[in-house]
């Protein structure tokens, strides 16, 4: 259970290497490492403040407009598997650029950039981790709020980002 919770979280993954034989292995993901640089233990002092939970109305989770997508609507094969790139960012930009680049949308909100890794790449993914990637790339991407929710921003590559999946493609090619 503590192993699926840390997966869920985006902290750990499946080893990209592992042997089908024996125990399933995993491999700490950048946001793992993230979280355990930046942890620190709570002391003996240190109580949680109790909040009182206001009962919310359920909000609909929004469908991405790019759930009809399939991994053959993409031509995934004119491109390495999104999977080959380690960092999140990387993953975000090969996963926006793709795509972009087979004419399947421009715009991303962090619900569709989820969607996409979780469902069309496999990939672990969560919103925190996306929208670390859009705060600390900002020159890559257009940001702006979603016309169909004020709640939300969408995204767009920008001509540097497109010319840095260009290089990662490259970089994969010559391995």
């Amino acid at each position: 259970m503590s192993l699926n919770r840390l997966a869920k979280k985006g902290y750990i993954m499946d080893a990209p290497d592992a042997e089908s034989k024996g125990t399933k292995q995993y491999k700490v993901s950048d946001y793992g490492i993230d979280y355990i640089n930046s942890f620190s233990p709570k002391m003996e002092g240190d109580e949680k403040k109790k909040v009182k939970s206001k009962s919310r109305k359920a909000m609909p989770k929004r469908i991405s407009k790019y759930s009809s997508l399939t991994g053959d609507d993409l031509n995934l094969t004119l491109y390495p598997p999104v999977k080959t790139y380690s960092g999140t960012k990387e993953q975000v930009i090969m996963t926006m650029y793709i795509v972009t680049n087979e004419g399947k949308g421009e715009w991303f909100t962090v619900a569709d950039i989820e969607y996409l890794l979780t469902n069309i790449f496999e990939l672990p993914s969560d919103v925190d981790m996306i929208n670390g990637v859009f705060k600390r790339n900002k020159s890559f991407v257009k940001s702006e709020q979603d016309p169909e929710n004020k709640k939300a921003y969408r995204h767009k590559l920008l001509s540097g980002a497109k010319d840095y999946a260009k290089l990662l493609i490259e970089g994969v090619k010559k391995s």
